[in-house]
């Protein structure tokens, strides 16, 4: 097959995993035949080495493939054979749009804490009435 495109995300080609976040790995697109039964295996260059394992096909549309990158999946492999798993960094935030009621809720808790002497000493800044608000980080 030929090689169209490197670098090119799931979450470019619309793919996105279960819970609906955008997904960065990047994948070598080309035109290589990839059939139910017939993807994990390996996209050669002209020299006959390894470059990436074709993964999945565009539905729908014939001679578009994707493959994951040789070094992508040397990287995983490290990490099973270490970890048994594959590790990858994670940002959980939780975000609300604010309103005068729900700053006013959100400045309350915060006072309350704050004079319980849960903040360690520290001023606590208050919450603005409008815009988007970080509630909650994982």
């Amino acid at each position: 097959g030929i090689v169209s495109a490197i670098e090119r995300t799931r979450s470019e080609l619309g793919l996105h995993d279960s819970l609906g976040a955008r997904n960065t790995t990047a994948y070598i697109q080309t035109d290589a035949s990839i059939n139910s039964g017939n993807s994990g295996g390996p996209l050669l260059d002209v020299h006959g080495r390894v470059i990436g394992v074709n993964t999945m096909k565009a539905m729908g549309m014939d001679g578009i493939a994707f493959a994951v990158p040789i070094d992508e999946v040397k990287r995983v492999v490290r990490q099973l054979t270490a970890h048994g798993r594959v590790l990858r960094p994670y940002l959980g935030l939780k975000f609300i749009e604010l309103s005068e009621p729900v700053a006013e809720e959100l400045n309350a808790r915060a006072a309350e804490k704050e004079s319980r002497g849960l903040f360690g000493g520290g001023h606590v800044a208050r919450v603005p009435a409008r815009g988007l608000y970080v509630m909650h980080v994982t």
